[in-house]
């Protein structure tokens, strides 16, 4: 007599079946629960025979019952605040991208003028790079001599004020004999040694990270500015097929008024520069 195939499901809810069955044999009756559990297992053992596999699938989960749309919620609420929270947390190199990104773009006309006058955009980003950074050295050159001539001028006047502060008659002696200008300067010179040296740690520090933080943004307006066509290219790709023309357009009016804006600001110094200095 042939029998028909079993499958290995079929198979191990027999065995599991058989070894139920003998332990009934041996022990007390079956209870209801018991009764409920054979049950289950004969009717499994049947639908994996008539099948072949696991069955029939029940009824799909209904989305739009309120268990549902409560987990939903709560799952978009969790994902809004995580994002949130990233951003706070990485809030300070936003603030570096974001900055670098506007050097970018309004660097992005001039290199585009080189561009279409027959220079690799390469030679373009280096020329605009390096004219920028002779601009910064001129401006500091012409900077740092006054502000050490002043720091120097202050350091020679210090005893002369000092001076000024023990007599009386004078308006930085009436200022001291009223507010003890002396007496507190000098107790935080002797009580504030440790506050003094953690001053000027933290100034250190405070100069050390702004340093860091000018040459990020150097390093990343120079990619941004190389890579520009490339990631306005990308960032249209995001946009949908039937919007992408008017999007387009709209971006590439704002890296114009941008770069305007940059243009006509720098202008606006060079010129009143000299005319502050004048007067």
């Amino acid at each position: 007599m042939n029998y028909p195939r079993q499958t290995p499901e079929v198979a191990e809810i027999r065995a599991q079946e058989e070894v139920r069955t003998q332990d009934d044999g041996v022990g007390e009756d079956p209870g209801q629960g018991e009764d409920r559990i054979q049950e289950a297992l004969e009717t499994a053992a049947e639908v994996a025979e008539k099948t072949g596999g696991l069955g029939t699938p029940g009824r799909p989960v209904n989305r739009r019952s309120p268990f549902m749309i409560g987990m939903m919620a709560a799952l978009g609420v969790a994902v809004a605040y995580g994002l949130i929270e990233l951003f706070i947390r990485a809030r300070s190199v936003l603030i570096l991208i974001g900055l670098a990104m506007f050097i970018a773009a309004g660097l992005d006309p001039i290199v585009g003028w080189l561009v279409r006058h027959r220079m690799p955009r390469w030679a373009a980003v280096l020329t605009v790079v390096g004219c920028g950074l002779a601009i910064a050295a001129g401006f500091l050159a012409a900077a740092i001599p006054p502000l050490a001539n002043e720091a120097t001028a202050l350091a020679h006047q210090i005893p002369h004020y000092l001076h000024t502060l023990q007599d009386r008659n004078s308006q930085l002696g009436k200022l001291n004999v009223k507010y003890h200008i002396q007496d507190r300067l000098t107790k935080l010179v002797t009580n504030g040694g440790g506050s003094l040296v953690g001053g000027v740690l933290g100034a250190g520090a405070l100069v050390l990270s702004t340093a860091s933080a000018i040459v990020a943004i150097i390093v990343l307006s120079i990619y941004f500015l190389a890579g520009l066509p490339q990631i306005k290219l990308f960032t249209y790709r995001l946009i949908p097929h039937s919007r992408r023309p008017r999007a387009i357009l709209i971006g590439d009016e704002i890296f114009a008024k941008v770069g305007g804006y940059m243009l006509g600001s720098f202008i606006t110094a060079v010129i009143a520069g000299p005319r502050l200095d004048n007067s």
